[in-house]
């Protein structure tokens, strides 16, 4: 959820953060040159300030990947949903990115699940994602991995 006064970018990089200890290796340069250490009532801090209004990512950020905006329940006047991709995340909090890692920020706990891309592609074949949302980004990511050319 983009919170007041945040761009989608930031929102993203905040949400992979908080949520899974993880980040890009340009968000783990700038906790290391602004020495920050964020304990968990200091949300966003070490991802903010970044991010254009339409969305997009900085050049400096190469890791990550931009899908781009989609309406969700277009029938009923949904919200929009900005879809990324983080390649070469790391961690950037202790026990990030593994089953041990608890949330620092809404308690939006995720279940982190390894796949391959094999596995990855049967699953969306099965129709195993059972939000939308997540099928279209899961695809969006496969065709980049396929392709990180485009």
């Amino acid at each position: 959820m983009v919170e007041d006064g945040e761009t989608a970018f930031e929102a993203a990089k905040r949400e992979v953060f908080e949520e899974l200890g993880m980040g890009s290796r340009r968000t783990l340069q700038m906790m290391k040159e602004h020495e920050i250490q964020p304990p968990p009532q200091q949300r966003g801090k070490a991802v903010s300030g970044q991010g254009e209004d339409d969305g997009s990512v900085p050049s400096h950020e190469p890791d990550w990947h931009y899908f781009g905006v989609y309406r969700t329940a277009a029938n009923r006047g949904g919200g929009m949903s900005h879809l990324y991709l983080l390649n070469n995340a790391i961690p950037l909090l202790p026990d990030g990115g593994t089953s041990s890692f608890r949330p620092v920020g809404d308690g939006e706990e995720q279940k982190i699940l390894y796949m391959t891309v094999e596995e990855t592609k049967h699953a969306l074949k099965q129709a195993e994602f059972k939000e939308i949302k997540w099928a279209a980004t899961i695809s969006f990511a496969l065709l980049q991995l396929q392709d990180p050319t485009s």
